[in-house]
């Protein structure tokens, strides 16, 4: 009930080997700018205090019926609503944010955007980019991550990752598993590749599944490292989390300014802000208590 969720595109601009969304939605559809911000301002009505912006790809926003990329200037229509509240911005291919780089940092610099950003990787090698037809390169996304923390340096990076793509080499997961150790991210989406019916990737020659797992478990363990190194970090941060999840039992589960998960105990509720201290850190989570 505090997290409005508003979807603002349909579709898929681009065609990845691996994927079936562009065969089941179709080509991209942006919604109208007034619409959302309408949208947005309906949610805020009804009581919530986050809202999501969503979609398949973000950053593709209006690029179908403008020839450019509009999202920045979505963001400054949304974040003008003259009501206190946090937006958290959805997944954006590193193709499309690196395009609007500057515009992308400044807008998330206003004091209502969490401080998260989703760009997918998806592979550390730009061979295996290209069998995926991702219209970017390894460097591209280690710009988009470097330039983001140069001028927001406690930003919470998420990105996605898929081992075991058809063909992938020993040599070429393991450029997957130097990039997670150089950027290391905040947030890991990692999928074992699985072929999807209708797809280019499904015709090429699959890899055994036991490597599939392997693979997997290899990334989730340096992963692993790496988020209890960057959790530590929060150690002692004293500062406001909105509660926006029920835990389990009597704790609660809030956001901070960078959407790091605050895990609290007390007598709160859906919604409330509160002021909290970090004394302990994990793997996944931060866990706090009033101050």
């Amino acid at each position: 009930p505090v997290v409005g969720i508003v979807p603002i595109l349909n579709g898929c601009n681009y065609f990845c080997t691996f994927c079936s969304t562009k065969l089941v939605k179709g080509k991209l559809f942006s919604y109208p700018m007034d619409a959302i911000r309408q949208d947005v301002k309906e949610h805020l009505k009804a009581g919530c205090k986050e809202i999501w912006i969503t979609s398949n790809d973000t950053g593709a926003y209006m690029v179908e019926q403008s020839g450019r990329q509009k999202i920045t200037e979505l963001l400054e229509q949304v974040l003008s609503i003259p009501i206190d509240f946090k937006l958290r911005l959805g997944m954006m291919n590193p193709s499309n944010s690196i395009t609007i780089l500057d515009e992308l940092i400044e807008i998330y610099k206003h004091p209502k955007m969490f401080k998260f950003l989703h760009v997918p990787v998806q592979s550390g090698n730009n061979e295996i980019l290209k069998l995926m037809n991702r219209k970017y390169t390894v460097e591209n996304f280690i710009n988009v991550v470097e330039a983001f923390r140069k001028e927001i340096p406690e930003i919470t990076i998420s990105t996605d990752v898929i081992v075991g793509f058809p063909s992938e080499t020993e040599e070429q997961f393991n450029d997957s598993l130097n990039l997670i150790k150089k950027i290391k991210p905040d947030v890991l989406n990692l999928s074992r590749y699985a072929a999807r019916d209708g797809t280019i990737a499904a015709k090429m020659k699959q890899l055994q599944t036991n490597k599939l797992k392997e693979r997997s478990r290899k990334m989730t363990g340096i992963f692993r490292q790496v988020s209890y190194e960057n959790n530590k970090k929060w150690l002692n941060w004293q500062g406001k989390i909105l509660i926006d999840e029920k835990g389990k039992e009597d704790s609660w589960i809030g956001r901070n300014y960078c959407y790091k998960p605050v895990i609290v105990k007390g007598d709160f509720k859906l919604g409330d802000e509160i002021n909290i201290k970090i004394t302990e850190t994990t793997t996944f989570d931060l866990r706090g208590e009033l101050c």
